[in-house]
């Protein structure tokens, strides 16, 4: 039964039903997101861990296994954080008001990157994706109409203070 299949993590949204080529399928969102990782989903699993969401595809009267469980990453150690107070202060304001819509409130983030699990190379990117929309193809639009560089820094010291918070509870632990 559909209901009793092992997905391995949540599903995340009510199912949808279609048919292609004579076929009924059912699909799901799975993995960790929707409004409960937008609007502050269980804090404890989401500072050490992070898994990717999938969309899972169920064929009535189908025999095919399930693709393995995707997983769990574990946050990589962020880089210093180094901003006065008043720079973190200023890049909370700057990302609450635009990018916790996606990102999530207190940068833990469900479906979206979260953004505690950049690279060092998406670090290194952060103006580019942000100020000049290195990553518009992806979905992640430039705000250079409304932010200056300032503005992107003080969102991306805030995003390493945070990251720092979490890995520092995850390390003491």
């Amino acid at each position: 039964e559909l209901w009793e299949t092992p997905v391995h993590t949540g599903v995340i949204a009510a199912p949808i039903s279609y048919s292609a080529d004579g076929e009924q399928y059912i699909a799901v969102a799975a993995g960790w997101g929707g409004a409960v990782a937008l609007w502050g989903r269980d804090k404890e699993r989401s500072r050490k861990t992070l898994t990717e969401a999938r969309i899972l595809a169920f064929k009535l009267n189908g025999s095919a296994e399930l693709p393995p469980e995707v997983g769990w990453k574990t946050m990589p150690e962020p880089p210093p954080s180094t901003a006065s107070k008043e720079v973190i202060a200023r890049g909370r304001e700057i990302y609450d008001r635009t990018c916790n819509v996606c990102h999530g409130i207190n940068v833990i983030a469900g479906t979206m990157p979260d953004l505690r699990y950049m690279t060092p190379e998406t670090h290194a990117q952060f103006d580019d994706i942000v100020i000049r929309g290195l990553r518009a193809d992806k979905g992640m639009p430039a705000f250079a109409d409304i932010y200056t560089t300032d503005d992107a820094d003080a969102v991306h010291a805030y995003i390493i203070s945070r990251a720092n918070e979490d890995y520092a509870d995850i390390k003491g632990e």
